[in-house]
This record gives C-alpha cells, sequence and structure tokens, in this order.
C-alpha cells in the first residue's frame, strides 16, 4: 500500500498542471448600443423646432483580428404609429407632427427596417482585443406651420429602434440594409415638446389710389390675416399713426396732410382704435388652427383738396392674446 501513494500524489499533480493550462473562453466581435437618444424640442412656435441626439454605438473585436464592422440604425414608429409624420400627443386629443433625420440637413428620414426610407449605415474599425464607440446622431425637426392647443407637454414614447450590423476581418462588409446581420434593439429616451401660445400678423397697404379732388369721401380697404394656435381667442387694435392730430388719423406729404379714418365694419361706423376692448376688433382661432384674415374698411372724408402728391401714414397693429 505505501508503494502506491505516490504515484496517486503524481496524478492529482499531472491533473493540476492541465487545468492552469486550460484556455480561457475566446471573446467574439459584436455590437451594441450602449446610450440611447431622447430629443427635446423645448419651446416651439408654428414656425417649427429642431432638436438633436446621439446614438452611442461600440463594437468589440475579438482577441486576435482587427475587425471591420458596417452598422445600420433604425427607427420603427413610437407609441402614435407613424413615420413620417411621426407624433408626439398632448394626451388630450391634439398631435405635433415631427420628424428624425440622419443629417443636419434634414433630407435622410430615418424609418424602419421595412420602411421605404434610405438606410442610416455607419462604419468602424475596432484593433484586436479593443472596443471603440461611434456616436450616432439623430437630428428632429418639428414641422412649421401646426398650430396646436397651448400651454401642454407633447410627447412621443415607444420608439423602437434596430442596430443591424455586419462584421469581417478583412474589410468594410458592403450592404444596402444590413440585412442577414446581427441584431441589438434599443428605446429612445424620450421626445418632449412644448407648444408656445404665438400669434404672428401679416397686412397688406390700404392704398386709397388717386383722386382729382377731396370734396367727395374716397374709400378702399386693406387685410389682415391673424395666425394663432387653435382655440385661442384674441382681439387686435390699431394704432393711430404717425400724424394724429385733431382726432382723426392723418396721412402726410410735403405740402400738407389728408385725414382719413379706419373702421371694423363694411358700414364704416365703427371706428377701429387701439384704446381698450372697445374698438378693437375681437376674433379667434378654429379648432384647426385656420389663419383668420380681417378686413380693415378706410375712408377719406370730404375736405379740402391739398396740393397734388402721394401722401402716406404707418399705422401700428397690436395683436392682443
Amino acid at each position: 500500500m505505501p508503494m502506491n501513494v505516490p504515484w496517486r500524489w503524481g496524478m492529482l499533480l499531472a491533473l493540476a498542471a492541465m487545468l492552469a493550462c486550460a484556455p480561457s473562453p475566446a471573446r467574439a466581435q459584436q455590437c451594441w448600443v450602449q446610450n440611447s437618444f431622447g430629443l427635446d424640442f423645448g419651446t416651439v412656435t408654428p414656425a417649427g423646432a429642431r432638436a438633436g441626439g446621439e446614438i452611442l454605438i461600440r463594437c468589440q473585436a475579438p482577441y486576435n483580428s482587427h475587425y471591420y464592422f458596417t452598422m445600420c440604425v433604425f427607427l420603427g414608429p413610437g407609441a402614435q404609429g407613424s413615420i413620417n409624420p411621426r407624433r408626439m400627443t398632448n394626451y388630450n386629443g391634439a398631435y405635433l407632427d415631427y420628424d428624425i433625420f440622419a443629417e443636419p440637413a434634414h433630407q435622410q428620414m430615418i424609418g424602419d427596417v421595412s420602411g421605404p426610407q434610405p438606410v442610416y449605415q455607419l462604419h468602424a474599425e475596432a484593433p484586436a482585443n479593443d472596443i471603440v464607440e461611434i456616436p450616432a446622431y439623430v437630428y428632429g425637426q418639428v414641422h412649421p406651420g401646426q398650430s396646436v392647443p397651448t400651454f401642454a407637454q407633447f410627447k412621443e414614447v415607444g420608439i423602437q429602434g434596430k442596430l443591424l450590423y455586419l462584421f469581417s476581418p478583412t474589410q468594410v462588409p458592403l450592404t444596402s440594409n444590413c440585412s442577414g446581420g446581427a441584431t441589438s434593439y434599443f428605446s429612445e429616451q424620450e421626445i418632449v415638446a412644448w407648444f408656445e401660445d404665438a400669434c404672428t400678423l401679416s397686412a397688406t397697404n390700404l392704398d386709397f389710389g388717386e383722386t382729382d379732388t377731396l370734396a367727395q369721401p374716397v374709400q378702399d380697404t386693406s387685410s389682415i390675416r391673424v395666425e394663432c394656435p387653435s382655440g385661442a381667442d384674441w382681439s387686435l387694435g390699431l394704432g393711430t399713426g404717425m400724424n394724429y392730430a385733431g382726432g382723426m388719423r392723418r396721412m402726410a406729404g410735403n405740402d400738407g396732410q389728408i385725414g382719413y379714418e379706419l373702421y371694423r365694419d363694411p358700414a364704416r361706423s365703427q371706428a377701429w382704435g387701439d384704446t381698450g376692448v372697445d374698438d378693437r376688433l375681437s376674433g379667434s382661432t378654429d379648432a384647426y388652427g385656420n389663419p383668420v384674415t380681417v378686413t380693415v374698411y378706410g375712408r377719406v372724408p370730404a375736405q379740402a383738396d391739398m396740393p397734388p402728391g402721394h401722401y402716406y401714414d404707418i399705422v401700428v397693429a397690436t395683436l392682443y392674446y
């Protein structure tokens, strides 16, 4: 029996040596999304808005080889279920349209794997036993010309992102859409915006034309276009102009002034001023945010003739909402 003891220890030592020499598991090549993106448009007006974000991708090469990667980034529809346009909601029946692009010119829209949009493609090289980071920049745009209820946050969640990628130890993989490659999934952080209670005005000139005499009244009209968020109530006032005197607006020329007045109604019985709610024009924007065009009724009352020439005035229009 004692003769067998060294032999058994020899086997144990040999086994221990074999375990110490066993190779560690090999690290495979792969890509994944380290950090997903969010878009905060801040305060948005009918002129639209833009915001940027970044999807941070990491690609890893194995221990024994330099690797090349081709990556394709796709963004599915969010909770509102659409692309081109995508939509944020205020969760009270209103929507704010936007989209996400692959470049700051906002031409290449980012869509889903099965969508018609061009593929957002990136490339990278990773040295052996190394990890590289690739930022995939995204550019959001809220489309201009929208009018929605104000003082509420709009939001989109639930965008399912897909990162498809191919790899090769010899060259950059050539592909149109990374079909057949490996897949990594990710989600957006949040898409948010606040719509500003903003209105804009535009006006046409009130041109009374030409006349040979001021012994008879001269009348004409112009228009003011009011654009406000849907459901907004507003009132519009017109100032007294640059040459107001004697209780009347006046157009000035080289040799004198010609009196005139502005009214809110075709009969020219309701003077249009800006001293308070009684002489301003009140209105509202419908639920669809359609612009409202109002008419300014002008009249040059009968008065003494003035020397021939060009007479003009500037009146400031002020919108209250």
